[in-house]
């Protein structure tokens, strides 16, 4: 009876032991492999590089948003600039990468440029599938407890979520051997570029198509994402960073779509502009919302600059920021009380290694036991 549990309980440890390896190594495997090809990923080890080979550390204009700023601005024609905007980014999101860039990165940013689009604030950007989506990446610069604020999960989901992040993506294993160029279009300087011609397409449905992805069943201004707009600038303003507001060209499709189904501008940048002023905050608007409505050839799609549209608009971008003669006011202080606490990753990796360690050790405890009993 001795023998048998001993035989039960030394092969719970073991099954335990390499049930943990087997985890840790699909998991190693999938961040070593496959999130470095991911385009947010990426994009943010091009980040790492270009300031690592900045001569002091700082940068003249840095451009957040979603896909709009990601395919319509090419820093390569707007000097000492970066694209730090992301597919569906929304304001959680830019809040704390501008809090990363400015108490953690330590990266002396004159202007940000943000994005006050049409969808900017709708609620499809704050959605379940848009809240910290990429946790392995935000938990680095993001405390698991002011995530936890944002998407009211509990704190084991999101560790699990954040340190494993394997766990419902591994289907991505495969993706990269079939479609890895899906994964991994984006440029140095954090530009994506967009190959696309609207002119050939079929224009009227596709504009409409656009309109119910990002606005049918959705409120135009999400509550959360309005929030953490001010607390950016507010951010931005504690700092000494200018504030450049900007709206992205799209077409005359779009917009008729949008006006076919009720979509108002007035009201809505009534709203937006009175949340900007309650805040104080000294800004700059650039608009070129219309600025190549007639011009299709020019886009991707509705609302995406193809890249000929990019370098177009971005070499006026360019010289209208010149022409604003903004001041460098940056005085940040590298507080350490602005930076969230951590856990390293590291600290995980060991407690899970001393699980592994420990699940194996007691095997073979245990199975010494079970041959001494078998002897006698």
């Amino acid at each position: 009876m001795k023998n048998n549990k001993l035989k039960i309980g030394s092969r719970t440890f073991l099954f335990i032991a390499i049930i943990i390896a087997i985890i840790s190594i699909i998991n190693i495997s999938y961040i070593s492999f496959i999130l470095p090809q991911k385009t947010f990923y990426m994009k943010e080890t091009f980040y790492q590089d270009y300031i690592k080979n900045s001569s002091n550390k700082g940068v003249d204009y840095v451009f957040f948003g979603d896909s709009h700023a990601f395919h319509d601005i090419n820093p390569d024609f707007i000097a000492n600039s970066y694209n730090y905007a992301s597919g569906a980014e929304n304001y959680i999101k830019t809040f704390y990468k501008l809090r990363k860039i400015a108490y953690m990165d330590k990266v002396k940013a004159k202007t940000v440029v943000l994005e006050i689009d049409l969808h900017t604030f709708s609620t499809r950007l704050t959605d379940k599938t848009n809240l910290f989506n990429e946790l392995e990446l935000y938990s680095k610069f993001t405390s698991l407890s002011e995530i936890r604020e944002v998407r009211k999960t509990g704190l084991l989901k999101l560790f699990i979520e954040a340190k494993f992040p394997f766990i419902e993506n591994g289907k991505e294993f495969g993706i990269l051997i079939y479609k890895p160029k899906e994964l991994s279009e984006v440029y140095p300087n954090g530009w994506l570029k967009n190959k696309g011609n609207f002119s050939l397409a079929n224009k009227t449905d596709v504009a409409i198509k656009n309109y119910e992805d990002t606005f049918k069943g959705q409120e135009r201004i999400s509550n959360v994402s309005f929030e953490y707009f001010q607390r950016t600038l507010e951010l931005a303003k504690e700092n000494g960073i200018n504030v450049v507001l900007i709206k992205y060209p799209y077409t005359k499709e779009y917009e008729q779509a949008l006006l076919m189904h009720n979509v108002t501008k007035e009201d809505y940048y009534d709203s937006v502009f009175r949340a900007v002023n309650s805040t104080d905050v000294n800004y700059s608007v650039l608009d070129y919302s219309n600025l190549f409505s007639d011009k299709d050839y020019l886009f991707g799609d509705p609302a995406h600059l193809n890249y000929i549209g990019a370098e177009i608009l971005s070499k006026k971008v360019n010289e209208d920021l010149k022409r604003l003669n903004l001041s460098d006011n940056f005085k940040i202080s590298f507080k350490d009380d602005k930076i969230p606490y951590i856990v390293s990753d590291y600290v995980y990796w060991g407690i899970l290694f001393i699980l592994s360690e420990s699940s194996f050790l007691i095997y073979l405890i245990l199975r010494g036991k079970e041959v001494n009993s078998e002897i006698l």
